[in-house]
């Protein structure tokens, strides 16, 4: 009964460590599309939506319930820092065509 209770305590200690890990690796994780202020800058009101996609590639969110808005989302959590940069660019189209370009700027988040 001893050695029971001995390797259940045992076995509790070692497993409570394994939550601790500042020593793993951690990967930065990039997800989205990636765009630069030249390739926004080359989107222009009127220009077709094949062009823009051509320009930028294709949107990472396509909302079925409004088709006539593209949305670019980038998003990048670095493994050695508890942020996440996050950065959106809205295309709105009218008949297949720029109407509007709204670009929401780089958000920091902290956890």
């Amino acid at each position: 009964m001893i050695h029971v209770r001995s390797l259940c305590l045992i076995s509790l200690i070692a497993l409570s460590g394994c939550g601790f890990t500042p020593f793993l690796y951690k990967p930065d994780i990039t997800q989205g599309n990636v765009y630069s202020a030249e390739q926004i800058a080359a989107i222009g009101i009127g220009m077709p939506r094949e062009q823009v996609r051509q320009i930028l590639g294709t949107p990472s969110l396509i909302d079925p319930f409004h088709p006539d808005i593209d949305i670019y989302a980038f998003s990048f959590k670095s493994g050695s820092e508890d942020r996440r940069y996050q950065r959106r660019l809205h295309i709105q189209y009218t008949n297949n065509l720029v109407s509007s370009v709204q670009e929401i700027p780089l958000t920091i988040e902290a956890k």
